[in-house]
Parts: C-alpha cells; sequence; structure tokens
C-alpha cells in the first residue's frame, strides 16, 4: 500500500533505537552505555531540552575525540551546575595541547598563539549547526520590498512576486544577532544562511548575502533556461558557476550560506555551486556590520513557499577564557585538557566560563537520540551531522 515503505522504514528505525537501550541494561549495564536525559538548552538546535541520549562511555584513550565531537561531562566541570544535574553536553572546539580563541563568534586553534587558524568543518557538520532566526510564507514585516508592483498574498501556496523585465528584491530588515526564532540576541553575526522554497519559478531566482560592504549574490535560473552562478558586489565577472544546473524546478528547495569564509548553493540536498576563500573587506573601526540577506526575482515571477533566515552558531564574548575580551584572550588547553563549547552561546556555561576541562570528567559520546520519537536518529561520527 502506498506509503507503507516508509512506515516500515520508520517502525525499524524505533525498533533498533529501542533494542540499543534496553539491551545495555540486560547485558552489562552501565560497562560500555548508558542513557542521559537532556536538562539544558545549552547545545540547542542540535541537542534540546528534553531529549533523552544513549550515550557511549568514554574511551581509556581520550584521544579518540575529534574537534566538534559532542560530549557527556560529568557534572563537575562547572561548580554552577544545578542541583540535579549529573552531567552536561557540550561541544568539543579545542583538543590537548592547543591553543585556542574565538574570534568573531569562530574557533581559532594552532599549536601556539600566534599560529592559529579557523578550525575547520564539513559542509554536513556546517548545515547541521545553521540556526533559524526567522521564518515566513508572506515576506511581511521585517522584509523590506522593492519592486514594481507589492507582493501577492497566494492562500494555501505562498507569495508571488513579479518583477516585470528588471529585478524586484525582498532585503530582511533588520540585522542578525546571535537569536534564534524566540530570541533577537545580542551580538551582530558575520555568517549567514538563506533558505527558500520555490512554488514556480519563470525568470531567474536572487538570493543575497551580506557580510559588511560584501554582497554575495547568487542566480538560479528556471528549468527552461537553467545555468547557475555566485557573484560578488555585483561584479562583472562571476566568483563561479554552472551552465549545466538543470534550472529550479517546481517546489525545490534552495539554501545558500556564508560561513568560515566559504559560499555553498545547494538545491534539493545537492551542491551546485562552491566558492572558498571569500575572505572580504575589512571593516573600518567603530562601524556596523550589514548583515541583511536578501531574495528576489529577475526577469519574471516567483512564487515562494517559504523564506527561512538562519545564522551560523556564533560563540559569544562571555566569561574570562578565550576571546579578546577576556581575561585571557588565548586559552592554552593542557595535554589531558578540552575546550568545550555550548551551542546556544547565549545560554551556556562552558569553557569560556571556567577554563578546559580535565579529560577525566569526560562520560561519553552520544550515539543516537531515542526520545522524542518524532526526533529519533543516529548521530553522525562527528558533531552530530547528520
Amino acid at each position: 500500500m502506498p506509503g507503507s515503505a516508509p512506515l516500515r522504514s520508520l517502525l525499524r528505525r524505533r525498533l533498533v533505537l529501542a533494542l540499543l537501550v534496553l539491551l545495555p541494561a540486560l547485558l552489562a549495564r552501565g560497562c560500555v552505555f548508558s542513557s542521559y536525559a537532556v536538562r539544558s538548552a545549552s547545545m540547542e538546535p542540535a541537542i534540546l531540552s528534553g531529549d533523552h541520549l544513549l550515550v557511549l562511555r568514554a574511551p581509556a584513550d581520550f584521544r579518540a575525540l575529534r574537534r566538534w565531537d559532542v560530549a557527556v561531562l560529568h557534572r563537575d566541570v562547572d561548580d554552577d551546575v544545578p542541583e540535579g544535574f549529573g552531567a552536561v553536553v557540550k561541544r568539543v572546539a579545542g583538543l590537548p595541547g592547543e591553543f585556542v580563541q574565538i574570534r568573531r563568534g569562530d574557533v581559532w586553534t594552532g599549536p601556539a598563539a600566534d599560529r592559529l587558524e579557523l578550525a575547520s568543518r564539513s559542509d554536513a557538520l556546517v548545515r547541521s549547526m545553521l540556526v533559524p532566526v526567522h521564518r515566513s510564507d508572506d515576506l511581511g514585516a521585517p522584509w523590506i520590498w522593492s519592486g514594481p508592483t507589492l507582493p501577492e498574498r497566494v492562500p494555501e501556496q505562498g507569495v508571488r512576486l513579479s518583477s516585470g523585465e528588471g529585478a524586484a528584491l525582498a532585503s530582511y530588515g533588520r540585522a542578525l544577532r546571535d537569536g534564534t526564532l524566540r530570541a533577537e540576541g545580542a551580538e551582530l553575526v558575520a555568517d549567514t544562511a538563506l533558505r527558500v522554497v520555490v512554488g514556480r519559478l519563470d525568470g531567474t531566482l536572487l538570493l543575497g548575502l551580506r557580510e559588511g560592504v560584501d554582497l554575495y549574490r547568487v542566480r538560479l535560473a528556471d528549468a527552461a533556461r537553467g545555468g547557475a552562478s555566485l557573484h560578488h558586489n555585483l561584479a562583472s565577472g562571476p566568483l563561479c558557476e554552472e551552465p549545466s544546473f538543470a534550472g529550479v524546478a517546481r517546489g525545490a528547495e534552495v539554501l545558500f550560506w556564508n560561513v568560515d569564509h566559504r559560499l555553498r548553493v545547494f538545491v534539493d540536498g545537492r551542491l551546485v555551486l562552491s566558492f572558498d576563500g571569500n575572505s572580504g573587506t575589512a571593516q573600518a573601526p567603530g562601524t556596523t556590520l550589514l548583515n541583511t540577506p536578501e531574495v528576489g526575482v529577475e526577469g519574471g515571477e516567483l512564487l515562494l513557499r517559504e523564506v527561512e533566515v538562519l545564522r551560523d552558531v556564533h560563540y559569544g564574548s562571555q566569561g574570562s577564557y578565550g576571546h579578546a575580551g577576556a581575561t585571557l584572550p588565548v586559552c592554552r588547553v593542557p595535554s589531558d585538557g578540552l575546550f568545550v563549547l555550548g551551542d546556544a552561546s547565549v545560554s551556556s556555561r562552558d569553557s569560556r566560563h571556567f577554563g578546559p576541562v580535565s579529560t577525566d570528567l569526560l562520560l561519553g559520546r552520544p550515539l543516537a537520540r531515542y526520545q522524542p520519537w518524532a526526533r529519533a536518529r543516529w548521530f553522525g561520527s562527528a558533531g552530530l551531522a547528520p
């Protein structure tokens, strides 16, 4: 019957996860696996308060840990852990023997304080760490429209944008900060993303991300024309292009990000455009970082089902360790220590506050989330990547 295969797959996944939870109790409870109920929002959106995790207990050799792994740590890492919390969940950012500093929300590491480099992440990990800030299906406030006609709301379909022969754009009218869908946040973020779901496209889809004075714009043609290109500051030539791109089909999901000096464009999960090394133009001291995204159409009409504005995880300037405003701007991790961070930086107490933690306090690494069932899943080999 239609839909039975996905249902069977879901049931099998839940059965496997349930067995994984029960087997440790039946065979060797506490020896290899343990379970942990998360009671903090400090790792959102990767891990939510109320999630139940299956944890592989820490190996004797902590060097098996890699950067960006998520770790479960004993409550003794922080004197301010509330009563009743048996453990905390954090992300490993600095490894034993490294020097660590947070710059503009990013983690920089190296073998010496004067030899730091941006800590790299895979595309899959970047995607899993993007934080939704705003979601809309009508481009209402705070979006600002510039075009020959106003956007038209189409019931149960989205919003229609028309440009005529020129271009029409909607710009997000609010600076992006280290907040979420529920809260705005305080610090401006440099690394941003834009996701759109296209109902129908007749013309060229335009997506733009700003970082200070730099504007990066994507042009994706409809299925009748095909072709894709990525541009910087409206220069005549593209940074990269893909003439063989078949075009944006009905119902396509497009994700465009500017993260860690890398630009990526995915259409329905497939990488279409990629450019590394966008170092950007230096900001003048005291100027406000412009980071507002934009979406629009050129030479035709666009029906948008959904628009989502996202940001990269941004580790803020709180605490006394490892950032420019800290008592100890560059933090050296001991040979038996780890520098750990919470992805929900504003609400997390981590190594920025209490410094590196001893590997003796490492309890294990999450293998899976088994509750709630709607979010049950295996975690990737590092950092909860899909």
